[in-house]
């Protein structure tokens, strides 16, 4: 009867009768059918899933009656009876499904054992670390993440626990340095968190730490590492260790805000081991023609006494002088100034001055433009601030070296270049007012900008971020394709001619002014521009067009993001030319991707494999950002 039920598709008077003939087998298959049916609608609606579920678990529990619990388990699986599968896949050591099961049913503990009697330890933590963070056990939590290896989750979790010692564990074995030195400082283990701030590259942090352990030597070294070379100097003196004060100062560059007091220490050093020609050779490359300033005046006073020691008297009553000049009360100058002209008092009066500067001051008196004060100077000039009496405004008066006036043509170019120059009508371009000669001196007159140069940003700031430096790059990218369309090529962008004004926008200074003092240095064998920014072509002597511009941007925008230039000491036009421009994430490794091809491409030694403009560059950059 049954059979003839089963065949007739009757299937649970077929189910009925085999159950009173204990075949067990048969009576699962044809309560499977029933199933099936209702899977395929014949429960309706899932709030009748109850009945699906209560009918598989029968149909399981016959198969595993009749045999075949694997039967079974499939019927259990496919009905979504994820507990009661995951009890019979373990109890047939079906482990893998059992564990999947239990997964399913969101048992992590019950789904761990499954995972670990397959020997997947990892896994298996997994799921108990989830567990226990269900339950808000985040110390187990962490040690189970932690035998997972996922050690940035199980830091996170001891962070939140207040486990400082723990989460810095975690993120030291993930490389994870500035969270790992922080973790380890909050918990107060100062000497470890100084290794992860180095090797974070934050050496600033770090002799921080070794400073409060009392670590002196160790604190000097981490702040040669980061770049702090008068500071570690000054440090390794004070334990008695000259020679690594020697070598930390040797290592400053021009470019840095404290080479001129660096230069003038490590003269002083030479003077006191009785090297005092050393120190005057040092002090005589850093100041190099320029004149006295605030800034230089430390270097000035240094090699007075570096002089002093040689016994060179005329060149220090010189020196002496000129730091009087400027400052009547530096230190004991007025006192040495008298003990040296002691030294040379049957010398002519003449040989005791001075010598001749290089910078001769403007008679203003009866001209157009008042000069007020001295804002800054450099390889171009002297600029002051300045009153147009003509037009009744203030601006920025640049005084052109006195050479212009010795080398041909080069006069009349520079009148050409500044013409060419104040046609430029640009928001992110110093506007150029005026040029001509004033006092036998050539001049220009510009729009003065109340701001400051990126260089002094560097300098007291430090670099920016990826996000305000892209913004910058398509203003300067602005203004250089403007320029370029003008046909007026730059020769010398960098950050000391990028001002960033008081309403924050940025403007670029000095077009046109490269190209007259290369004019003027090729009469004196000397190559246009600034080392650390001229492109390969440019140090080669080449004709150059806008790519060079390119390039120079391309150094700017590497500088501004980390503070130092590609190629920041060694033979800079063997650089330029051979050595492949370093990526910038070796500098700083947060940088993006994106970002960092940007700035590669820029840096490419073949003028055609740069971006061909600015716009393009411009273009790039609006992707990135």
């Amino acid at each position: 009867a049954a059979a003839g039920y089963e065949q007739a598709e009757l299937f649970g008077e077929a189910s009925r009768l085999w159950l009173k003939v204990s075949r067990w087998d048969r009576a699962a298959f044809c309560l499977e059918q029933i199933l099936k049916d209702g899977q395929r609608g014949g429960f309706g609606e899932r709030t009748q899933s109850k009945k699906e579920h209560d009918l598989a678990k029968r149909v399981a529990d016959l198969y595993q009656r009749a045999g075949t619990p694997e039967k079974g388990l499939l019927v259990l699986e496919q009905a979504g009876c994820w507990i009661e599968a995951g009890e019979l896949a373990t109890l047939i050591e079906a482990d893998s499904r059992a564990a999947q099961a239990f997964q399913n049913a969101g048992d992590s503990v019950r789904c761990a054992e499954a995972l670990e009697r397959l020997g997947d330890e990892k896994s298996a933590a997994r799921q108990r670390a989830g567990y226990y963070r269900d339950q808000e056990k985040l110390e187990l939590a962490a040690e189970h993440l932690v035998k997972a290896g996922d050690h940035a989750e199980a830091g996170d979790l001891y962070q939140l626990n207040s486990d400082f010692a723990a989460a810095a564990v975690c993120y030291e074995r993930q490389s994870d340095w500035p969270a790992a030195a922080e973790m380890f400082e909050r918990s107060g283990d100062r000497s470890s968190a100084a290794a992860c701030y180095e090797r974070a590259g934050n050496f600033e942090r770090a002799a921080e730490c070794h400073a409060e352990l009392g670590q002196e030597l160790q604190r000097a070294e981490s702040l040669e590492r980061g770049g702090q070379y008068l500071r570690a100097a000054r440090i390794y003196c004070e334990q008695g260790q000259e020679e690594d004060g020697v070598s930390a100062l040797q290592k400053l560059s021009s470019f840095d805000e404290n080479f001129m007091e660096g230069t003038a220490f490590l003269a002083d050093l030479f003077c006191r081991r009785d090297q005092p020609e050393l120190g005057v050779h040092a002090l005589e490359a850093a100041i190099g023609e320029s004149e006295i300033d605030r800034i230089n005046i430390v270097a000035y006073h240094a090699l007075a006494c570096a002089l002093e020691q040689c016994g060179d008297w005329r060149r220090c009553v010189g020196l002496f002088e000129k730091i009087l000049s400027l400052d009547i009360a530096y230190g004991d100058v007025d006192q040495k100034l008298a003990a040296a002209r002691e030294q040379v008092i049957k010398l002519d009066q003449a040989s005791s001055q001075p010598e001749g500067s290089l910078w001769d001051g403007v008679d203003v008196r009866d001209t157009r433009y008042q000069v007020k004060n001295e804002l800054g100077r450099g390889g171009m000039g002297i600029v002051y601030e300045a009153f147009d009496t003509l037009l009744d405004r203030s601006v920025a008066f640049k005084v052109l070296p006195r050479t212009l006036n010795h080398c041909g043509p080069s006069g009349k170019h520079f009148l050409r270049e500044a013409k060419a120059a104040a046609k430029l009508n640009h928001p992110n371009i110093v506007t150029v007012y005026d040029a001509g000669k004033q006092a036998s001196q050539f001049y220009i007159a510009m729009e003065y900008v109340d701001g400051i140069t990126f260089k002094q940003i560097l300098s007291r700031r430090g670099p920016l971020g990826p996000r305000g430096a892209l913004r910058v790059a398509l203003e300067l990218c602005d203004a250089i394709a403007y320029a370029h369309t003008q046909r007026v090529i730059h020769r010398d962008i960098k950050p000391a001619n990028i001002m960033w004004t008081r309403d924050q926008k940025t403007k670029i200074m000095d077009f046109g002014l490269a190209k007259v003092m290369e004019e003027v240095r090729q009469q004196t064998t000397a190559v246009a521009g600034t080392p650390y920014y001229m492109s390969p072509e440019q140090t080669l002597g080449k004709n150059v067009d806008h790519r060079t511009d390119i390039y120079a941007l391309g150094v700017t925008l590497f500088e501004i993001l980390t503070g130092t230039v590609p190629f920041p000491e060694g033979d800079l036009s063997y650089h330029h030319i051979h050595t492949p421009a370093p990526d910038v994430r070796e500098r700083l490794p947060s940088i993006p991707e994106s970002v960092a091809q940007l700035i590669a491409r820029c840096l490419d030694k073949d003028p055609e494999c740069r971006f061909q403009s600015a716009e393009e560059m411009k273009g790039r950059i609006r992707e990135i950002a």
